[in-house]
């Protein structure tokens, strides 16, 4: 099966150590990321894959042509809502 999945984003860390002696060392970092995926392309006649699992709900996402990678399945909070 083939999947053309393109991804396109951002990562910065920020990185500062506050306190610094003999006895202690604080370092803090900071990581801030943005990243966009979408699916470009299925295997051949796919337009939609769903990657269901048996536990439904978190295991339960979709692939759509067009769309990020890991969509959550909509149809599952449906069902949950009665």
């Amino acid at each position: 099966m083939v999947q053309i999945i393109q991804n396109q984003g951002i990562e910065a860390v920020l990185g500062f150590t506050p306190i610094s002696n003999k006895n202690l060392t604080w370092d803090i970092n900071i990581i801030l990321l943005k990243n966009n995926s979408k699916i470009l392309d299925l295997a051949e006649g796919l337009n939609e894959l769903n990657r269901g699992g048996p536990t439904g709900f978190i295991s339960d996402f979709v692939l759509r042509k067009g769309f990020p990678f890991g969509d959550i399945n909509p149809e599952v909070f449906s069902e949950m809502q009665g």
